[in-house]
């Protein structure tokens, strides 16, 4: 029989990095489930004859999800950025003024890029003072030319 103590602390040590700080959810979803996967493995090759960790009732580890303000764009930052896109491309071509639009709706309206690039002029409620409104209704996840 399997030592319920040996066990547990294999499922603790999944959810810790080589530096010995939390790692990150999906990170121990994936090395559990490697743990499965060879467990199960074994138990078809006749290595082993039950589940080790089936006796164990475990629970991951809430992650802390705190955002780095070194990584977080401000609003200097942000104006400084979408001056330099519309840059992009020359005075001739449209393509760095449709890139502010597409950083811009991403910055102020916390877009993914593929709901970005979706939105439409019809999505747009935009009145003449205060904040507008953008209906969400489909997303682009595909890459291509456009």
């Amino acid at each position: 029989m399997w030592d319920p103590a040996a066990m547990r602390s294999l499922l603790q040590a999944l959810e810790l990095k080589q530096d010995g700080t939390l790692a990150a959810a999906e990170t121990q979803r994936r090395k559990r489930m490697t743990l499965v996967h060879a467990v199960g493995y074994a138990i078809e090759q006749g290595m082993l004859l039950a589940v080790p960790l089936a006796t164990v009732n475990w629970r991951s580890s809430e992650t802390v999800k705190q955002v780095d303000p070194r990584v977080v764009v401000n609003p200097i930052q942000a104006r400084n950025r979408f001056c330099a896109v519309s840059y992009v491309g020359g005075c001739q071509r449209a393509r760095g003024r449709r890139q502010v639009g597409l950083f811009a709706g991403m910055y102020y309206a916390g877009l993914r890029p593929a709901e970005a690039v979706a939105v439409t002029l019809p999505d747009c409620h935009l009145p003449e003072e205060g904040w507008g409104r953008e209906t969400l209704h489909v997303t682009r996840p595909q890459v291509g030319k456009k």
